[in-house]
């Protein structure tokens, strides 16, 4: 049994969530459960209200709105699925793991490998790490990779992971490449890097292969990306993957 103080927490908890989804349904003018879910569906809603939406579901209903939500982020639609992802994501279900990995295995085109990528990237659950690793060094789409590469960063899980992603600087595509040496960077990964790790990092900060869609065009080279890296070794100023991807950019 739970300790009394356990349990009151766990009810407070709960409480402030169903506050918090009420007061976004006032925001959005829906006035019953039934709205919510209709709003959530409604493709004339923008991209960002919706995922309100599915937000303050999950925050209403709580587990009872997995199954809605499982059916919603199936969906073909973009905006209904990020949408839905929030929303487990707020829940923290497995099952939304389990079927997104699910996709990634039996899915037979890229672009369905691709989704479920982003949408593992979107639920940040490291169950999904081996299953991403293996798609970074297998698959044979380079843009597969590439996302693989950047979802690890998510997903990550210690050492194992590490060891991939310096695999993964070997691979021809310079995208790969890019991608790997970003994750490496983050403060979640680097204090597991050895000296050795730092050492194949630096062997890259002469390879000056570009990648498209970057922000500026000094940021296009492998080689930029191993001197961030090789930065936040002592600057600690990196923190998270960032919210803008290049699964973003390929979506828009």
């Amino acid at each position: 049994m739970q300790p009394r103080e356990s349990k009151k927490a766990l009810r407070r908890q709960r409480a402030a969530k169903i506050q918090s989804a009420q007061k976004t349904m006032k925001l959005l003018h829906v006035d019953s459960e039934e709205a919510l879910f209709r709003y959530c569906e409604d493709r004339r809603q923008t991209a960002y209200d919706r995922l309100r939406a599915c937000g303050a579901l999950a925050g209403l209903l709580g587990r009872a709105a997995v199954p809605f939500l499982l059916g919603l982020a199936a969906h073909q639609e973009g905006g209904a699925a990020d949408a839905a992802l929030h929303g487990l994501r707020c829940i923290g279900t497995r099952r939304a793991t389990r079927l997104q990995m699910r996709s990634l295995r039996s899915s037979t085109t890229d672009d369905g490998r691709q989704a479920a990528l982003d949408a593992l990237r979107f639920l940040e659950d490291c169950r999904s790490e081996r299953l991403v690793s293996h798609i970074m060094l297998t698959d044979r789409c380079a843009e597969t990779r590439e996302l693989a590469a950047e979802v690890l960063g998510y997903v990550h899980r210690g050492r194992r992971s590490v060891r991939a992603l310096l695999s993964a600087l070997s691979d021809s595509s310079p995208g790969v490449r890019w991608w790997a040496l970003n994750s490496l960077s983050l403060r979640t990964l680097t204090p597991l890097l050895y000296p050795s790790d730092w050492a194949t990092i630096q062997e890259h900060l002469s390879d000056q292969a570009t990648v498209p869609g970057a922000e500026s065009p000094e940021k296009t080279t492998v080689a930029w990306a191993a001197r961030q890296a090789l930065e936040a070794r002592t600057s600690g100023q990196r923190k998270t993957p960032s919210p803008v991807s290049n699964a973003d950019h390929r979506r828009s």
